[in-house]
């Protein structure tokens, strides 16, 4: 049987493509499982103290956003598409607001007479500048100005995949009992990601029989991280689980 096309006999676009790949990705919450956290907390400190287990399920729901999030996040080349298209339709209306004529008629179809329309040539300028930088972005093209290879969604300088702030999460708890991070192919540090995203988010893709191996570069991603203060609030709360717990306890 053929595959079917929209009613226009095209063949769907880039960004139908898209939209459709993200929704199919798009999951519902899963149910909270204490239990769970319980075993990954077992994972990162022996003995785990309780309040780990009550920390790490606290921050599942922003991993859960953080995904849904990304998941949305569109592709290289619809990026690129998307900010040349506000390149030039930017170049356009800033040739267009100056012109007499054309303002003429922008002032005939308002209430009151543009306000000195080199005030928005000026914007759209800064616009249509900054959208030709992004779209030339490393994060986007190569230096022959290619567009970069990967199906991994556009991401801006700093930022980073769910998978690297689950890593993160892990990390950061791991550091708090241990002094350190764990090694990127220490076993318990990946079992605990994996579990984590599997009771944060749901299923996750993972390449060949080993799919703990997966967790590795995000673990070293994490680690070499330059944002400092996404890594001391979760310190922060880390300090503040277990001093609340032992104020519960004390009383």
């Amino acid at each position: 049987m053929p595959k079917s096309r929209p009613a226009s006999g095209r063949k769907p676009t880039l960004r139908r493509r898209a939209i459709s790949r993200r929704n199919s990705q798009m999951q519902m919450p899963p149910v909270p499982d204490r239990e769970g956290f319980e075993r990954i907390a077992a994972l990162i400190a022996s003995p785990a103290p309780s309040w780990l287990a009550d920390h790490l399920r606290r921050w599942a729901p922003g991993l859960f956003m953080d995904a849904g999030v990304h998941a949305q996040q569109p592709g290289r080349s619809e990026m690129i598409a998307t900010l040349t298209e506000v390149c030039n339709a930017a170049a356009l209306l800033g040739r267009a607001v100056v012109q007499p004529a054309v303002k003429e008629f922008l002032d005939a179809g308002g209430d009151i007479p543009m306000d000195a329309p080199h005030k928005f040539q000026m914007v759209l300028e800064e616009i249509r500048i900054r959208a030709e930088r992004a779209a030339r972005s490393p994060n986007l093209v190569t230096e022959s100005g290619k567009t970069k290879a990967g199906r991994g969604p556009a991401l801006p300088s700093g930022a980073y995949s769910p998978q690297v702030y689950c890593a993160l999460l892990i990390g950061e708890a791991w550091r708090y009992f241990h002094g350190h991070y764990p090694p990127e192919r220490n076993v318990k540090a990946a079992r605990a990601a994996d579990l984590y995203w599997q009771l944060s988010v749901g299923s996750r893709q993972s390449w060949g029989n080993k799919p703990l191996h997966a967790w590795r570069p995000h673990f070293r991603e994490a680690r070499s991280l330059a944002d400092t203060s996404h890594k001391a609030e979760i310190r922060r709360h880390l300090a503040v689980s277990e001093y609340s717990a032992g104020l519960t306890a004390n009383s």
